[in-house]
């Protein structure tokens, strides 16, 4: 494998929603804080060498803000990679060049974008400015194989955990680049229509991200507050 392992990792309510303002509340008894600190306690566990994200969550971190799309005609462009610091990666799928920043940090991490061939000499520019490295996945920057053996090649790293929206998740899937799904299931309940899910796509038709994949359990294990995480080797399925 030239390319790094990628976990799928994130919380979800026993519903598969997301957005933990709107599940129901722990049960009598729990600590209040007690998602958060799971978070934070598995992913350390993980000890990758950095996470996978999308722009939503970085935009309104300190020097991370959100522009207009930046994408123009393709042309000859080259990756651009600085100098690893100590610190983990932070790599942040930017397909329609929105991404405003005057910092290549996020929290802890250090930022690479993912964007377009397309993206503009000034997006580009101001990454450059802002020491930060870019990585280009095709033309519509969903070319995700192309720029994770990108990565791994530049900075030899070996594990790498997706921490992003149902659609990021979808889209790293659908490239068949999900090597394991880990998910900590919140008792709660979010129950309401159309809210966002721990995978999900915009497509119109019934062809799933996850087709031809088999989920092969590894294990379960209960954690504080009655959280259970729940870990899957993704396999290609076996044709019936």
């Amino acid at each position: 494998m030239l390319r790094p392992r990628i976990v799928c990792h994130g919380f979800a309510s026993i519903d598969g929603r997301i957005r933990p303002e709107r599940w129901t509340a722990p049960a009598i008894g729990t600590r209040p804080n007690v998602v958060g600190l799971t978070d934070r306690q598995t992913l350390s566990a993980m000890q990758a060498d950095g996470i996978i994200t999308d722009v939503d969550a970085v935009a309104g971190a300190p020097g991370l803000a959100l522009g207009r799309s930046c994408i123009e005609l393709p042309r000859g462009v080259s990756n651009h990679f600085v100098r690893r610091m100590e610190r983990p990666l932070c790599i942040v799928h930017d397909p329609a060049a929105v991404l405003r920043s005057s910092t290549n940090r996020f929290e802890e991490g250090q930022i690479v974008l993912i964007t377009s061939r397309c993206a503009s000499d000034g997006y580009l520019e101001q990454a450059r400015l802002a020491r930060m490295s870019y990585v280009f996945a095709g033309d519509d920057g969903m070319s995700l194989d192309e720029a994770m053996r990108s990565i791994q090649k530049e900075y030899g790293i070996t594990l790498l955990v997706i921490r992003a929206d149902g659609k990021t998740n979808s889209a790293f899937m659908a490239a068949g680049l999900v090597d394991q799904i880990s998910v900590l299931v919140f008792p709660g309940l979010d129950a309401i229509s159309g809210n966002r899910s721990f995978f999900e796509t915009p497509t119109t038709d019934d062809v799933s991200p996850a087709a031809g994949k088999s989920l092969l359990h590894v294990s379960t294990q209960t954690l504080d507050g009655g959280i259970v995480w729940l870990r899957y080797l993704v396999e290609e399925a076996i044709p019936a």
